[in-house]
C-alpha cells in the first residue's frame, strides 16, 4: 500500500511521457531487439524483429521461444548453451555470435545476434542485425516508422479511454493504479535495452542541445555522458557538417522524419570514422514534438569492405578487358600465318601429289588437315573471348524464335543426319538473341554429331518454370551415344575432348562457348546422361 502511494505521487504526465519517449526510442532503433525470460520464451519485441524473422508481436511474444527462429540444430544447441551459461555466469558467456535465422517465409538469413542478461532481472535482451543484406534494412525502417505511428497513436487512445474510466470509481482508480506499475516497469525495461544498445542512441532538445547518451554512444564517439550531456553534438562534427544538422533539426521540428543517411564523425581521439544516422521526433501524450531521437551505428568496417570491393571490382574489369583483348589479337595474328602454311602445303599437293612417295603425299595430308584444325580452334577461340563484350543488351525474346533461327542454321546437318527436332512452346525470356540462338545450335549441333550408328538423332527442347527460384529450367535431350558420369563436369572445359579426331571432327571449344553464354545470362548448366542411351544437358534463365 505504501509503494501505492508513492506511484500516485507519480504524475500521469510524466509516466505517460516518459513510456512514450522510450517506446519512440526503443522502436525506432534500426536493431531488431528481443525480451528474452529465463525459460527462452520471447515476452517482448520490436518492429524490427517483426521485419527480421516476418513473424508478428502477437505471434511471437509470450508464445514462442527464440530457439524457434533459428534454421539448423547444430546453432540451436549451441544458442541454448550459451543461454545457460549467461544464467550461470554472464561474464562467461559470448555476447555476439553468428547464427542461421529463419525467415517465416522459409528463407534462412546469416544473423549477428548481441546478448546480455537485464541488469537485476532474469531477463535477457537480445539485438539482432540482418547481415545478409544491409541495405535491404532502409526500406524496412520505413515500414517500422509506420506502424510505430500506428502503434503510438492506438496507445494515445487507449490511454484517454483508460483516463475517463478512472473517474468513475475507486475499483477503476485501483486498476489504473496497477497499470501505472507496469508502465513503470516497461520505462525501466526500455530504458535498459536503450543503455544496453550497442547503436549511439542520445535525445536531443529542440535547440539541438544532448539530454541522453547511452554506453552504445560513449563507445561509438568515445565521450561519456558527463561529457556530452548539456552540450550540443558539435564535438563530433566538422564544422562543414553543422549546417546539415542544423537543417536536419528544422525538418523534425516541422515533423518530418529522418530516416537514414550517412555522414563521417570524428570521435574524441579525432579518428573520423563513417555512420548510418536515423532521427526521429520525440512526442508527448498530446502529439507535441517535444525533443529529437538520434540513433548512429559505426559502419567504418562496413564502408572500407565497399571500397576495397569497388577497387576489386575495376581490377577484374580490366584484367577482364586486357585477357579478352590478348585472345582477340592472339587469336586474330595467328591466323595470317596459319593461312600461308595451310596455303602453301595444298599447293605443294596438287603439284606433287602422286609424285612423291605414299609417306610424302601421307605427310602433306597431315599437315593440311593440321593447319585446318588449327584454324577452327582459333576461330572459336575468337568466338569464346567475345562472348559478354561484343553483344547487344539483354532484351525480351521469344525463345521459340530463336530456336527456329538455330534449327534453319542447321538445316543441312538435320538434313543429312535425318534428324527429328521437335520440341514444346518455350517463354519469353530476357537474353541477347544471338547468344541464345548460338546456344540451341551449339546443344542441338551437339546432339547431332554425337549419335548412335544407323540411328537417326531424336531431339526435343522443353522449357519448365522453378518458381522458387524464378527462373525457367531448358531441357534439351536427345537419344544419342551418352557419356559416363565422371565426365559431365570436364565436358564444358575449353578443348575438352571424350573421343578422338577420327571419332568425332570438332575442337572441343563448343560446349565452353554454351556455358559461358548461359553465365552471361547469370544462368547455370548441367547435363545429366547414361552411356548408351542419350543426353539430356539443362540450363537455366531468369524468368522476366
Amino acid at each position: 500500500m505504501e509503494k501505492d502511494n508513492e506511484l500516485n505521487k507519480i504524475p500521469e504526465k510524466t509516466l505517460k511521457e516518459s513510456e512514450v519517449k522510450y517506446r519512440t526510442i526503443f522502436e525506432n532503433t534500426g536493431t531488431a531487439f528481443m525480451i528474452i525470460e529465463e525459460d527462452m520464451t520471447i515476452s517482448l519485441i520490436n518492429g524490427e524483429v517483426e521485419k527480421t524473422f516476418g513473424y508478428l508481436k502477437e505471434d511471437v511474444e509470450g508464445k514462442k521461444k527464440w530457439t524457434e527462429f533459428v534454421a539448423s540444430d547444430e546453432d540451436r544447441k549451441k544458442m541454448a548453451e550459451y543461454h545457460m551459461l549467461r544464467r550461470e555466469n554472464p561474464e562467461s558467456a559470448p555476447k555476439k555470435y553468428e547464427f542461421h535465422a529463419l525467415h517465416k517465409n522459409g528463407n534462412i538469413k546469416d544473423v549477428l545476434v548481441a546478448v546480455s542478461v537485464i541488469p537485476g532481472t532474469k531477463q535477457s535482451i537480445a539485438s539482432f542485425l540482418d547481415i545478409t543484406d544491409i541495405k535491404k534494412t532502409e526500406s524496412a525502417l520505413i515500414k517500422s516508422e509506420k506502424e510505430l505511428k500506428e502503434a503510438h497513436e492506438n496507445l494515445e487512445h487507449k490511454v484517454q479511454e483508460r483516463t475517463k474510466e478512472l473517474k468513475k470509481s475507486n475499483e477503476q482508480l485501483k486498476k489504473e493504479i496497477e497499470e501505472r506499475k507496469k508502465a513503470e516497469e516497461k520505462i525501466i525495461r526500455l530504458a535498459n535495452i536503450v543503455e544496453s544498445s550497442d547503436d549511439a542512441i542520445a535525445s536531443l532538445t529542440l535547440d539541438g542541445i544532448v539530454t541522453s547518451w547511452n554506453k552504445g554512444a560513449e563507445k561509438v564517439y568515445g565521450y561519456s555522458a558527463g561529457e556530452m550531456i548539456g552540450k550540443g553534438p558539435y564535438a563530433i562534427l566538422n564544422p562543414s557538417q553543422w549546417e546539415k544538422v542544423s537543417e536536419n533539426i528544422e525538418k523534425i521540428k516541422k515533423g518530418e522524419k529522418i530516416v537514414y543517411y550517412e555522414a563521417k564523425r570524428h570521435k574524441k581521439d579525432d579518428k573520423e570514422i563513417y555512420v548510418s544516422v536515423k532521427l526521429s521526433p520525440i512526442k508527448n501524450s498530446k502529439g507535441n514534438i517535444t525533443g529529437i531521437s538520434l540513433i548512429s551505428r559505426d559502419i567504418t568496417d562496413r564502408k572500407k569492405a565497399e571500397e576495397k570491393l569497388h577497387k576489386t571490382i575495376k581490377e577484374l574489369e580490366r584484367s577482364n578487358y586486357e585477357l579478352q583483348q590478348f585472345a582477340y589479337i592472339t587469336s586474330h595474328d595467328l591466323q595470317e600465318p596459319l593461312r600461308t602454311i595451310a596455303s602453301f602445303t595444298q599447293l605443294l599437293e596438287r603439284r606433287y601429289k602422286d609424285k612423291l612417295d605414299k609417306d610424302a603425299d601421307e605427310f602433306i595430308d597431315f599437315v593440311v588437315d593440321a593447319a585446318v584444325r588449327m584454324k577452327e580452334m582459333i576461330q572459336d577461340l575468337l568466338n569464346y573471348s567475345r562472348i559478354g563484350s561484343n553483344y547487344g543488351e539483354l532484351k525480351l525474346i521469344n525463345a521459340n524464335k530463336a530456336l527456329n533461327n538455330a534449327i534453319h542454321n542447321l538445316k543441312s546437318s538435320i538434313g543429312e543426319n535425318n534428324a527429328v527436332i521437335t520440341h514444346d512452346p518455350l517463354p519469353t525470356v530476357t537474353a541477347d538473341k544471338g547468344l541464345l540462338t548460338q546456344l540451341f545450335q551449339n546443344l542441338i549441333g551437339n546432339a547431332i554429331k554425337f549419335r548412335k550408328r544407323d540411328v537417326p538423332p531424336r531431339i526435343h527442347i522443353s522449357a519448365s518454370l522453378d518458381e522458387k527460384n524464378n527462373e525457367y529450367i531448358f531441357k534439351v535431350s536427345d537419344n544419342g551415344i551418352g557419356m559416363e558420369e565422371q565426365y559431365t563436369d570436364k565436358i564444358f572445359e575449353v578443348f575438352k575432348r571424350l573421343h578422338t579426331m577420327d571419332e568425332y571432327r570438332g575442337t572441343g571449344i563448343g560446349l565452353a562457348i554454351s556455358k559461358k553464354i548461359v553465365e552471361r545470362h547469370s544462368g547455370r548448366i548441367w547435363v545429366e546422361s547414361i552411356l548408351g542411351k542419350g543426353s539430356t544437358f539443362y540450363f537455366t534463365l531468369t524468368k522476366p
